[in-house]
């Protein structure tokens, strides 16, 4: 028998040859998501996105018999993803945490609201409890009376902390006031939104972070945003 002379042996399994070569594999667009979004980790969530899709690129790297890869990428994808959302699960829960105990001041204002002179003395500093008598505190809790009437509640969890902070446009300026008021001591300063009856003023706690004990720590001074816009201490910060 003649040969076929248009044949080209050891080719495309003529003649004792290999089977047809595969095709080079291509890159998984999930394995390049998975990774890109594990990447961004200054956004939440996205490091579990990445996760969820490089696990899925791989399952589909796996069951294309060589025709795409990016298998790399997919491992680096999910393992990245798995840590960034660890670093955010434990972040939010550490912020969730001191959330919750610094927003217990929010008691110092319900004791001023009930006349409790003990219950608000209770979360002053030694240097504050000994530089405020109680017609200063009172004085002060009829202040807060005048311009918005009744304590209602703080708010319940970061979240709407936060959502409270940005509902407010003027809440950076009244942080920044503030902190000019407290010269050496603005680093210490917490600003929380509580409802009152007339509204959510910023309420500005002065915290005493060298004097030890437990967190939190109790009060240098204590003011709250008034109606007009300026802010009232308890203890003039300008003093000695």
């Amino acid at each position: 028998m003649s040969q076929n002379p248009y044949a080209h042996p050891g080719q495309f399994g003529i003649d004792g040859g290999d089977e047809i070569p595969p095709r080079p594999a291509r890159t998984s667009i999930l394995a390049v998501f998975s990774l890109v979004c594990s990447l961004i980790c200054c956004i939440p969530g996205l490091g579990l996105v990445g996760s969820v899709l490089g696990i899925g690129a791989l399952v589909g790297i796996s069951s294309s018999k060589g025709r795409v890869g990016g298998k790399g990428l997919a491992i680096a994808g999910v393992v990245i993803g798995l840590i960034v959302t660890t670093l955010w699960v434990f972040g939010a829960y550490g912020a969730a945490s001191i959330a919750a105990r610094l927003m217990k001041y929010e008691g110092v204002v319900t004791a001023l609201e009930q006349g409790d002179v003990p219950a608000a003395r209770a979360f002053l500093s030694p240097s504050a409890d000994g530089a405020v008598p109680d017609e200063r505190l009172a004085e002060f809790a009829a202040a807060i009376r005048s311009d918005w009437g009744g304590f209602s509640r703080g708010p319940k969890g970061l979240l709407e902390m936060v959502r409270w902070y940005w509902d407010d446009p003027s809440t950076p300026v009244l942080i920044e006031t503030a902190q000019g008021d407290l010269g050496m001591h603005a680093n210490a300063l917490f600003p929380l939104p509580l409802a009152m009856d007339g509204g959510r003023p910023l309420f500005f706690f002065v915290m005493d972070t060298q004097g030890g004990g437990s967190f939190p720590q109790t009060l240098l001074n204590l003011g709250f945003e008034r109606a007009d816009g300026s802010v009232e201490w308890l203890i003039d910060p300008s003093g000695p």
